[in-house]
């Protein structure tokens, strides 16, 4: 494995949704100022998902159903998008059920909707995860500048990443980092 792919492995895994999320969601609670009920409610509930999925991928992988955890064939990034509507949509009703803060509700719903973007996207672009989910992450942290600027250019080195291990072209990347900001800018003004 040449510098280069190795780099561009650990910035991918760096920026895995699974682990940028539930990162933000703490920091943005934190930071916020809110009571640590909901900062803990908030990183609870990235957990919960990000756990979801861990287990669900690890499942597929030793059913021998999928080839890694990447979701990188058509049918297996079709299986785990259907997965990840169903988890979040069911994570948002919950949240709005249980009464949670609005913003709590609304960032499971966005996320969500990135999901739905890369579902109706499908037969035109591999709509990139990680990249919309990376951008989705820099707004998330608003209105901290640096941190929010941070978790833009990684989402910057992560599109690289994806092109350089050559899961994504870059309309794939596009498509990912737009439906990102929609999200992103979804999550602001709800807020």
């Amino acid at each position: 494995m040449t510098p280069r792919i190795a780099l561009a492995h650990l910035i991918s895994i760096i920026g895995h949704p699974l682990l940028l999320i539930p990162a933000t969601v703490a920091f943005s609670a934190l930071r916020q100022g809110g009571s640590t009920t909901l900062a803990g409610t908030a990183i609870g509930a990235a957990l919960a998902v990000t756990s979801c999925v861990f287990f669900y991928t690890l499942a597929k992988v030793r059913a021998a159903r999928w080839v890694d955890t990447d979701a990188s064939n058509k049918h297996e990034r079709i299986e785990l998008n259907l997965f990840l509507t169903a988890l979040l949509a069911g994570a948002c009703l919950w949240a709005w059920m249980a009464g949670q803060p609005a913003k709590l509700v609304a960032g499971l719903g966005f996320a969500g909707a990135i999901i739905v973007c890369a579902l109706l996207l499908r037969a035109f672009v591999k709509l990139s995860l990680h990249v919309a989910f990376a951008v989705y992450g820099a707004f998330l942290l608003w209105p901290s500048i640096y941190g929010a600027a941070l978790v833009a250019v990684l989402a910057c080195a992560v599109a690289w990443s994806r092109l350089a291990l050559k899961r994504h072209q870059p309309a794939d990347i596009i498509a990912g980092a737009g439906a990102g900001v929609l999200a992103g800018l979804g999550f602001v003004l709800a807020g």
